[in-house]
């Protein structure tokens, strides 16, 4: 065998395993959106232990008032960014819907309101948490399409 038809054979290899797995993350789309979602819902809880000893560990079925009581007890918390994270954290609110040229504390409020966060306008653990996931979430059904 020759080195080019030995090359020919190892790009055909290659391109079928990114083919195989390109089938396999798009027919599995659901399946893995839903796991990301578990994985939210699990890191969530995990914050509320860390900030929340001595509480008791609300259940699955009430996850709004989950990340509400994360939110009141970590809101009080100072984030400490630089400039660069603070560059992709803009990145990822305009991403979601946020104005260029928009107040990000408006915009941050309305968005912790709306995923059951309390809206302090403030973005916390849990806010970068969720803002994180929905990024993802985005990228991912940009992906599949």
């Amino acid at each position: 065998m020759n080195k080019s038809t030995f090359f020919f054979l190892v790009l055909v290899l290659a391109a079928a395993i990114v083919t195989g797995s390109t089938l396999g993350v798009i027919s599995n789309f659901e399946l893995i959106k839903s796991a990301a979602q578990n994985q939210n819902q699990s890191a969530m809880n995990a914050d509320i232990e860390k900030s929340g000893a001595g509480q008791s560990q609300p259940d699955q079925n009430n996850a709004l008032q989950t990340a509400s009581t994360a939110a009141e007890n970590t809101s009080t918390q100072v984030m400490v960014v630089s400039p660069e994270e603070g560059a992709e954290i803009t990145s990822m609110l305009v991403k979601l819907g946020m104005p260029n040229d928009g107040d990000s504390g408006t915009f941050v409020k309305q968005y912790q309101a709306s995923h059951g966060i309390q809206p302090t306008g403030n973005i916390d653990s849990i806010t970068l948490n969720s803002i994180i996931n929905d990024v993802r979430m985005q990228r991912v059904t940009e992906m599949a399409q």
